[in-house]
């Protein structure tokens, strides 16, 4: 019997797939390493505003949202994800099975955009995919190969359903970054229609463990449940231009430049820039630019995030 579960939160989530994978997986050897499997895994969040991990174990909030925002470029420089997320390149080959410019590129790579106007001509249509693996992938570096086949989306009782077919996905590291990107574009098309988000559906045709990461799944096992805290509703209108923003925002920080928002700028999004300023001026160890982006954060979901960072820089806390 594979994996079926539901629950609400990503950890729950996490929480179920590491405890399943590490107790009944099966050993499989892979061409990247020995793994724990099960296959044609079924796994449904709930409420997918719930898209970041709680735990100190399996950090991902800052890496998940610079990916997200490097898929919203429609970009495939490497070197932008790499800035986040150390020895990206040398997981991949060429980089040509990026999702980045097959999500939000141009032509007929301008899927979302296609899928946007999809939901909203026609609001029962089963035909919004995104096709992110193609049939040439197999041909390149079998490392370029895209982990995600395809995306679906659904427009039912006025909320957006997302259903993602994948053909191999790693529970402690692929995971927490797919459902972070693919529940944020998510709310992104349903907030494009004027819908709300429903439910996100995840299925895996292998879903595994890497042994060498055993020891990472029994320690996330040993912080047990978190508290739900779910990311704030993004507000309603059209978003794009607010995407733009976040993307310049990012640009500046990574290029150490000085940016300002502009004033129209609505909390939800003033809050995303200030959390990734925040991990911009921990990366400089800038301890005060850091405190002032953990100021306009205190309350909020993201708080947690810099405090975590600010106690590393102090001393308090080993580096994750």
């Amino acid at each position: 019997m594979s994996l079926v579960v539901e629950e609400s939160t990503l950890d729950d989530l996490l929480f179920a797939s590491v405890q399943y994978l590490l107790s009944a997986g099966e050993s499989v050897s892979t061409s990247r390493g020995e793994t724990l499997e099960t296959r044609g895994a079924r796994l449904q969040l709930s409420n997918p505003r719930a898209r970041v991990s709680r735990t100190s174990a399996l950090p991902h909030m800052f890496s998940a949202l610079a990916e997200t925002i490097w898929y919203l470029t429609g970009d495939d420089s490497l070197d932008h994800i790499s800035f986040y997320v150390s020895g990206y390149k040398g997981l991949i080959g060429e980089g040509t099975g990026v999702y980045g410019p097959r999500l939000f590129g141009t032509g007929d790579y301008a899927q979302i955009q296609r899928v946007v106007q999809q939901l909203t001509v026609g609001s029962t249509t089963r035909q919004a995919v995104v096709e992110l693996f193609e049939r040439r992938d197999l041909d390149a570096d079998p490392r370029d190969v895209p982990c995600t086949c395809t995306l679906q989306f659904l427009l039912r009782g006025g909320r957006v359903d997302l259903i993602v077919f994948m053909r191999s996905n790693d529970a402690i590291t692929g995971l927490r970054h797919d459902l972070f990107s693919f529940t944020f574009i998510q709310e992104l098309v349903a907030r494009a229609i004027g819908a709300d988000v429903g439910t996100y559906t995840h299925f895996v045709g292998s879903f595994h463990i890497y042994e060498e990461d055993r020891d990472k799944g029994e320690a996330f096992l040993r912080e047990g449940a978190q508290t739900p805290y779910p990311m704030p509703l993004m507000p309603p209108g059209d978003p794009w231009p607010n995407v733009e923003v976040i993307i310049e925002w990012e640009a500046a920080l990574r290029a150490q430049r000085d940016y300002e928002p502009p004033d129209s700028l609505a909390p939800y999004w003033i809050e995303l820039g200030q959390l990734l300023s925040g991990y911009h001026a921990y990366r400089r160890k800038d301890s005060k630019a850091l405190t002032r982006a953990r100021d306009q954060l205190r309350g909020t979901v993201y708080d947690l995030y810099l405090s975590d960072r600010d106690h590393i820089l102090e001393g308090e806390l080993p580096d994750a």
